[in-house]
């Protein structure tokens, strides 16, 4: 086992972040899937939540770990043989093979080594809604103005929500938690059904039925949230904000509303633009401070709109290239 360590370290590229990253994974690894009596879950899971590319690198290792095992186990039987007295402990031979496993991932991987995971695009122009059956029987369905980009492997459900908003019905599968990075935040399931928003720096998380679990970076940054739970938060910052509503809204937008509870005016407009092609703006701070409870349907922009400016004390002023709302009424 000294042998093939020293050559399997005589491999490896040039140290860097990469490398040293991929190597705290195998060391993580030996010790947590080698079956270690003194297996660190707490200190795994802190490593693991530091940093999401940490999660990345795990998932490589482990996925590069099972080949690394079956390999090595060809000459097994030969290094044993050559040298009797020094028989590989099952531990050991684990240890060696997580490490090959980092280093075979290193030598493969370009510099981009942590983007180059398999992952497939999809999106909506505005206006437009789209429903897609994941390969693991889950469903999505995206909203208008949205990208999402999925990553199914045997051992993980991945999917990164860079802008917009999708509902995911997630197939029950304990083996393969199904997880959704928005922004900085992770959120995790087993099978559920939620809502995720992403949109203008803010992050809004539904859940119609079953658990979930946001994850965020800091000590106190997790929530585990329930049927009806909403949890609101901002990219970038630490705090964040949990409401019960009812869970039937979660996804209303798929019959064409949007429902707003106490919503500053400002945010219904920008919530509201990622419908049209015309952009929605507030005239002043003042006027983008009223608050708005209530549902609204989805037609035409002019149409949606003169809805809201009936029954909130502004007008509505148009040109080419955006729709302004201004503090006053309509005669």
């Amino acid at each position: 086992d000294e042998y093939l360590t020293r050559w399997i370290l005589s491999a490896s590229v040039p140290s860097t972040a990469e490398t040293e990253r991929l190597q705290a994974a195998a060391d993580w690894h030996t010790r947590l899937e080698g079956a270690s009596p003194d297996g660190d879950w707490d200190g795994f899971t802190a490593w693991l939540e530091s940093d999401p590319r940490n999660r990345v690198a795990f998932d490589a290792v482990d996925g590069a770990a099972s080949e690394a095992v079956e390999l090595l186990s060809l000459n097994r039987e030969l290094m044993v043989a050559a040298t009797p007295a020094r028989r590989m402990s099952s531990r050991a031979f684990l240890g060696i093979a997580g490490l090959a496993a980092a280093v075979l991932v290193a030598i493969v991987a370009r510099p981009d080594l942590f983007s180059a995971q398999e992952w497939d695009t999809l999106s909506t122009p505005a206006g437009e809604c789209l429903d897609v059956q994941l390969a693991d029987g889950s469903s999505v369905h995206l909203n208008t103005n949205t990208e999402i980009s999925v990553s199914l492997t045997g051992r993980s459900r991945e999917v990164r929500l860079a802008k917009g908003e999708a509902l995911f019905e997630v197939l029950s599968d304990a083996a393969r938690p199904f997880n959704v990075t928005v922004g900085d935040r992770d959120v995790r399931v087993v099978g559920t059904t939620f809502n995720v928003l992403r949109h203008d720096g803010r992050i809004t998380v539904t859940v119609e039925q079953g658990k979930v679990e946001v994850r965020a970076q800091g000590p106190r940054g997790n929530v585990r949230l329930g049927a009806g739970d909403q949890y609101a938060a901002r990219e970038g910052v630490a705090a964040y904000h949990v409401a019960k509503i009812d869970p039937s809204t979660a996804a209303a937008w798929r019959s064409g509303r949007a429902v707003y509870t106490n919503a500053p005016l400002s945010e219904v407009a920008s919530d509201l633009s990622r419908y049209y092609g015309r952009p929605i703006v507030v005239g002043d701070a003042e006027t983008g401070a009223l608050r708005f409870s209530g549902i609204l349907k989805i037609e035409d922009q002019m149409t949606t709109l003169r809805r809201l400016e009936a029954l909130l004390p502004v007008v509505v002023a148009e040109n080419a290239n955006e729709v302004r709302l201004q503090r006053g009424t309509s005669r």
